[in-house]
């Protein structure tokens, strides 16, 4: 007998989940620090549209805050004194050409099982679906962020019908295109419950997105599951980055994780695609030091080369932050490149353990290491060069490493600055910097 897993990938080609060629591109208003309404949001996305637009970027996601109170299902929905006409919302984002995307969490408030709310379409009641027996999060499977969510016994005969009736409230009475599922990606403590959104998702009449975070604690072989059996779209391989924006820890853990998946043959697997969580350049990151600087391009230049979907956050408009994310020859680095993947460490840096998965020793002072990441886009070929150290380097990339002929041209992506090279080139960096180069051999 098959697993569900298993009768899940075998039903991709007539379901409605999408798995396209192109990692999602879009905006989620978690760190927008607007008054998230109906009015304000409309706004922001007629704004974002305008902007981002013409580059690609379709999805207009609202995060937590949305809903107020339960249907008599026990289902989430909106606060209508903010939102009064979501599926209006949606429409007004379609004429703008964007898709409308909604946050939800994984299993049933604590409330709705106090209440013994019914199962729609069975004859159960929530509070007999709850986890007593769950394998991570808190007591009864909770999130453990937000322990009110008690987790749903994937094995129980009504558990499906209540995701269902989850997603189906989700598509039929608020239009989306696309769900984020919150407090799902911890393979496996979560399996049974992603294989019943999935398995939701994909029976649904709508083409959606599914995106499941937030992902701390995922490897390379809980990716290889998600991919194996195209159990989201997206679905996110690190904690919340927002965490560690304004600090370079956070960055350091997305490079190296990135880096794993990335040895794995995993960004794009299948079509599914490793997430490393919203880009947070918001209007006042530029005016900070040279190393905010420094660390803002080399966020730009990891989710580009890494083929991560790019979700844009923070307060719009900041006329940098979108030509770093508008940049067409890093967009053709991102939707059109093949076999994206970390190409070496050097320096005070140690890789250990299968699939090139690497680790940072401590102190992480002296001889910087240095992340060098290739790809190749048609005839030529894109690399990075990244200093994940603390103190200024010069790195001397040589042609013959990376495969490129000498001599060759090499052009700056973010500089737009181009020049003739023979045999080798040299990159300075200062700490947490990175270079973005399109390099074609002139034979």
């Amino acid at each position: 007998m098959k697993s569900l897993a298993a009768l899940l990938l075998s039903s991709a080609a007539s379901a409605k989940l999408l798995f396209p060629d192109v990692a999602p591109k879009g905006f989620n208003t978690f760190d927008n620090y607007t008054p998230n309404n109906q009015t304000e949001d409309l706004k922001l996305a007629t704004e974002f549209a305008n902007v981002f637009g013409p580059s690609g970027y379709e999805y207009f996601t609202l995060d937590g805050g949305w809903d107020a109170g339960f249907d008599e299902y026990g289902v989430p929905i909106a606060n209508t004194t903010k939102y009064p006409n979501m599926k209006q919302m949606s429409a007004e984002l379609r004429q703008m050409g964007l898709k409308f995307g909604l946050w939800t969490v994984r299993g049933v408030h604590i409330s709705q099982v106090e209440k013994k709310v019914p199962v729609r379409g069975t004859n159960y009641t929530v509070d007999e679906l709850v986890d007593q027996a769950p394998v991570g999060g808190g007591a009864n499977g909770s999130c453990l962020w937000a322990h009110e969510w008690l987790g749903i016994n994937s094995s129980h005969p009504g558990a499906y019908a209540y995701y269902k009736n989850r997603v189906d409230t989700l598509v039929n009475l608020y239009d989306v295109d696309f769900i984020k599922a919150d407090c799902m990606m911890c393979s496996p403590c979560y399996t049974g419950e992603m294989e019943l959104f999935t398995r939701a998702m994909k029976e649904s009449p709508r083409d959606l997105v599914l995106y499941y975070s937030p992902g701390g604690g995922n490897t390379p072989k809980d990716g290889e599951w998600v991919a194996g059996n195209r159990m989201a779209t997206m679905y996110r391989v690190t904690t919340d980055f927002h965490g560690g924006w304004y600090g370079w820890a956070g960055l350091q853990q997305a490079m190296f994780v990135a880096g794993n998946f990335s040895a794995a043959g995993l960004n794009g697997k299948n079509n599914t695609y490793m997430d490393l969580d919203m880009i947070p350049m918001s209007d006042n990151w530029w005016n900070g030091t040279q190393e905010l600087h420094d660390r803002g391009q080399t966020i730009a230049t990891l989710w580009m080369m890494s083929r991560s979907p790019l979700t844009v956050a923070g307060k719009l408009y900041n006329p940098k932050t979108a030509a770093y994310l508008t940049n067409p020859i890093a967009l053709e680095v991102h939707d059109k490149g093949v076999n994206n993947s970390v190409h070496s460490y050097e320096g005070n840096c140690t890789c250990k353990g299968n699939n090139g998965i690497c680790s940072l020793p401590r102190p992480a002072y002296g001889p910087p290491c240095i992340a060098t990441w290739k790809a190749t886009v048609g005839t030529w070929t894109a690399i990075s060069v990244t200093n994940m150290g603390e103190n200024t380097t010069t790195h001397t990339t040589k042609l013959s490493d990376i495969g490129v002929s000498s001599p060759a041209t090499l052009h700056n992506i973010w500089t737009g600055e181009s020049k003739t090279v023979h045999d080798s080139f040299d990159t300075p960096l200062n700490m947490h910097a990175s270079e973005f180069y399109k390099i074609e051999g002139q034979n």
